[in-house]
């Protein structure tokens, strides 16, 4: 078609998601498409171009991206199949998508994590070390590695080591992805509403389109009889849910509350 494309990673947008103990960092990548027009001989020039993404167009143009090779995309898929069979149960699956996504670009450095991930799963320790402290080494302020490395440290009882590395995690990134959510389910559960208000309010605010946060944060208005914002965050978690088991899930609790609304 003549069209020239150029993948590109957006950065500082990743989202988070978590299944179990698992915590997941989900990045985004769009890619642009440009006509390549012929001059003087074989070369080319790109004219007008246009830009691939699901947000709206006002909103690519404010993105930070830095453009990554087909490989790396490739990489890319390649690692989110390992932490799909890893968030099932299927370590042993993920262990060989993570290595072909290292194979297929060495320098893609969440692979590493997971596979240290995977390591750890099988009871690795020092080979879990060894994958991180590759991330470490090569992005020294990477804080999900880090998170990781406390704790295989621990399991190595190298206890001083994990203490130190943790303080220095804390500085980084005091309040780390799911802090706040996890502080609100403790509020919640000591019916301290106002507090859980304010601190899912807090996740919803960093992450809108995590459809747990918005349920929970609805679930509290509820208990706080404030019917017409837990509708509002209840139709919004089951706009962002990502299965048909949780959309189904939120669209029979709106059913619900907009039945009791009614009595």
């Amino acid at each position: 078609m003549g069209l020239s494309v150029r993948y590109q990673i957006v950065l500082g947008d990743d989202a988070w998601d978590r299944a179990g103990d698992i915590h997941v960092a989900v990045g985004h990548v769009n890619l642009t498409l440009s006509d390549r027009q012929p001059q003087f001989g074989n070369g080319f020039v790109e004219t007008d171009s246009v830009t691939i993404d699901f947000l709206p167009q006002e909103n690519i143009r404010a993105q930070r991206t830095r453009v990554i090779q087909h490989s790396t995309v490739i990489a890319m898929f390649l690692n989110n199949r390992a932490v799909e069979a890893l968030t099932q149960g299927r370590v042993n699956d993920a262990y060989w998508w993570a290595r072909e996504a290292i194979r297929t670009d060495p320098e893609l450095l969440s692979a590493y994590i997971t596979l240290g991930v995977v390591y750890r799963n099988q009871q690795h320790p020092d080979l879990t070390e060894q994958a991180l402290l590759r991330v470490s080494s090569r992005d020294p302020g990477n804080t999900k590695a880090m998170s990781n490395r406390v704790q295989v440290l621990r399991d190595l009882g190298r206890q001083g080591e994990a203490n130190a590395l943790k303080a220095q995690l804390d500085r980084l990134e005091p309040y780390p992805p799911f802090s706040y959510f996890d502080q609100g389910m403790v509020a919640l559960r000591e019916h301290r509403l106002e507090a859980a208000r304010s601190l899912f309010t807090k996740e919803v605010d960093r992450a809108p389109d995590y459809h747990e946060f918005q349920f929970w944060l609805a679930i509290t208005y509820l208990q706080l009889h404030d019917a017409d914002r837990a509708t509002a965050h209840l139709t919004k978690a089951m706009e962002v849910s990502t299965t048909r088991k949780d959309h189904d899930l939120y669209a029979a609790k709106l059913e619900r509350l907009k039945s009791l609304g009614a009595q």
